[in-house]
Parts: C-alpha cells; structure tokens; sequence
C-alpha cells in the first residue's frame, strides 16, 4: 500500500535525524507520519502507531524546550543529509533512462558527502545501500562496456574502404571524405566512422549530414544516451541554427522509436516543430524507412520495407542482411523504382528512385551483407 510506504519512509527517516542529533527535523517527520495515519483509518494497528509516535513526538519536545538543540556542525549535516537524499532521487531518475554513468557518478558524490556527517549505524546503513547500488551500475556499465564489439579493421583496410566505396556527387575533396566515413559505418567501422564524421562537422555545407549521421551510429552501436549526450552538447552550443538543433531533435527522437527506446530528450513545443515541418519542406527531408512494391522475382507484388541507415543528401543508403538479400536480388545499378512510399518523421511521400550503388560487404563484422544506394530523384 502506498500510503503505508510512505510513513514508513517518513519514520525511517525520522530515526536518522533523531539519532544525528536533528531533534526539529525528526520531530517534523514524525507529525507528518501521525498525521497520515489519523487521516487513514483503514490502516491496522492505526492506534497504536500513533500512540507510539505521540510519545516520540512528547520526548523530542521535551528535549527541544530544555535547550538540548543540535550544534552548528550538526545544523550543516542537515543539509548535507537533504542533499544525500535529493542527489538519490536524481540518480534514480538517471538510472531509469539508461544514463548509467550519470546516476554512478551521483553515486560517487554522495556517498562523498555523506562522509561529512557523524557515522552511526543509519548513516552506515544508508552508506552501505549506496555503495551497493553504485556496484549494481558499475556492473552493468562493464557488462555494456565489455560486450563484443565489431572487430575493429587496421588502418590499411579502412582506407581502402574510404577509397573502394566513397562516390562523389560534385567531385569535391569533402564529398568524398563524407562517403568515404558513411562506407566506414556500413561496414561496422562506427567508432571511426564517428571520428571522421566529426571532421565534418565544421564543414557548413555538410554540418547536418554529418551530424545526423553521427547520430545514427550511435543508435547503431546501442547507445541511445550517447546519441543523446551528443545532441545536448550541439543544442548548449552555437554551431547549430536553432532549426538546425530542431531538425535534430526530431531525427533523434525517431530514431529511438524506431529502437524502442524511451526518448532521453527534453520536448519540443508544437510551433517549434511546425516550424522544423516547414523548413524540412524546402530541404531535404530525412527519410526513416522506404516501401517498395516488387516488380520481378517470385515475390512479385509483395511490398518490403527498408530501414535507412544512412543517409548523404538525396542518397539514402541500406545495409542489407544476408537473409534478405534475395528481396533485392533483382535491383540492378541504374535501376529506376517508380512506386516508392518514404517515411520521414514528419509525413508519408510518394515518389522515385534510382538505384544508385549495389555492393557486397567482404571486410569486418558485416561481412556477406548487401550496401544498397538509392537516389531520390522525385518526392
């Protein structure tokens, strides 16, 4: 029962005050108790508590009118105690969105501060339950930190990625550097394909595909809070447009739907993604996923969906398992597909598509699946 919890946790923290010495904060806590269970006579033993309590709260009075007040040491603990207990409730609410490192290290601080105050048995007792959450995190953070990684590939194969899969739309240095980072990341390369995505970022023609593309390698690797730690970094600073930090915002936040993960972003108002709405409409628009109906093969007729998980402009790229790569068996290089559905996050479109590239992966943890390019040529 919730109310029974509650006075529970109202005594609990009574016994601490009472025993450092707070007689008026342990007198408080206590009123507040008796004064819930008056006002509920559903429940047991109501009577007696507050018989209990009443005398707990007789004595604390008596102690407090003959001067027997807590000296000033003991006053700071008192905020030092309130602190502990607030610093908990925010660790908690970090832990529930997987922000583990956060709350470890709320953690950390106060099981730091509680040193300042005078050790008894509570404060052990509370000493003893952080420390045991804080192994609890820390486990769980080494458990993430230590699951099998892609295999990382030497520098010689990575550049003969960079070189064998980069296109270039304009013929331009930067062009290729940004193909060449997203071919990184088809092959599994995402650490490395996020570092050189951050050369680009001070690029402002390629700003926003670099760092929309940074954000899917992220969700890539199974880090939602480090996407989100990233965005929270571009939007406390000043190399994003506010609609530019909005338009991230919005692929962010689809992007953990898509993961079935809780949004770890704080919301947009609706006229602020009106406003992204009608900026998407003049720019390119981020495509989530596309439907396409097949025209050839025994499937013919059957409609199949692709996830994007890359994206350069009007080039939308997939990374194909090999279970599935008999669906685009048939999708050859120059290959026009006229009945697309494009799924942004915004609205459902119709147009076209060209297939632009179609290549076997041979190197690293994908290695078998299909990288599939397609160019929007109308929408």
């Amino acid at each position: 029962m919730d109310i029974i919890r509650q006075v529970r946790a109202l005594l609990h923290e009574a016994e601490i005050y009472r025993d450092q010495g707070f007689l008026e904060e342990a007198l408080v806590k206590y009123r507040s108790a008796a004064d819930i269970i008056s006002k509920n006579s559903q429940i047991k033993n109501g009577s007696k508590m507050i018989g209990v309590m009443t005398e707990k709260i007789r004595s604390l009075e008596k102690a407090l009118s003959r001067g027997e007040m807590p000296q000033e040491n003991k006053k700071n603990a008192v905020s030092y105690l309130k602190n502990i207990m607030k610093m908990l409730h925010e660790a908690e609410l970090y832990k529930s969105q997987g922000l583990l490192t956060d709350a470890a290290g709320i953690y950390r601080n106060a099981l730091d501060m509680l040193k300042n105050i005078e050790q008894d048995r509570n404060s052990r007792i509370l000493a003893k339950t952080i420390a045991n959450k804080l192994k609890k995190i820390n486990l769980r953070v080494r458990s993430v930190q230590n699951a099998p990684a892609a295999p990382e590939l030497s520098e010689k194969n990575r550049k003969l990625i960079k070189k064998l899969f980069a296109f270039t739309g304009d013929g331009t240095q930067d062009s290729a550097d940004l193909s060449g980072a997203i071919a990184l990341a088809k092959f599994g390369q995402y650490e490395s394909a996020i570092n050189e995505l951050n050369k680009l970022i001070l690029k402002n023609r390629l700003r926003m595909i670099a760092a929309k593309n940074i954000l899917r390698c992220h969700i890539a690797m199974d880090l939602p809070e480090n996407a989100a730690r990233q965005y929270l970094e571009w939007s406390s600073g000043d190399l994003f447009s506010s609609a530019q930090i909005e338009e991230l915002h919005m692929l962010l936040e689809s992007l953990f739907r898509k993961k079935g993960v809780d949004s770890l972003l704080p919301d947009r108002t609706a006229a602020q993604k009106e406003r992204i709405k009608r900026n998407q409409e003049i720019e390119i628009i981020d495509i989530s996923s596309i439907g396409i109906t097949l025209k050839k093969g025994p499937q013919k007729g059957r409609v199949i969906e692709l996830d994007v998980n890359y994206q350069s402009g009007n080039i939308i790229s997939f990374v194909i398992a090999k279970k599935d790569r008999e669906l685009v068996d048939n999708f050859s290089i120059g290959l026009q597909l006229d009945d697309i559905q494009f799924y942004s996050p915004i609205a459902i479109f119709k147009g076209a598509g060209l297939v632009y590239d179609k290549t076997e992966i041979t190197r690293g943890p994908k290695k078998g699946y299909l990288s599939l390019d397609i160019k929007i040529i109308s929408i």
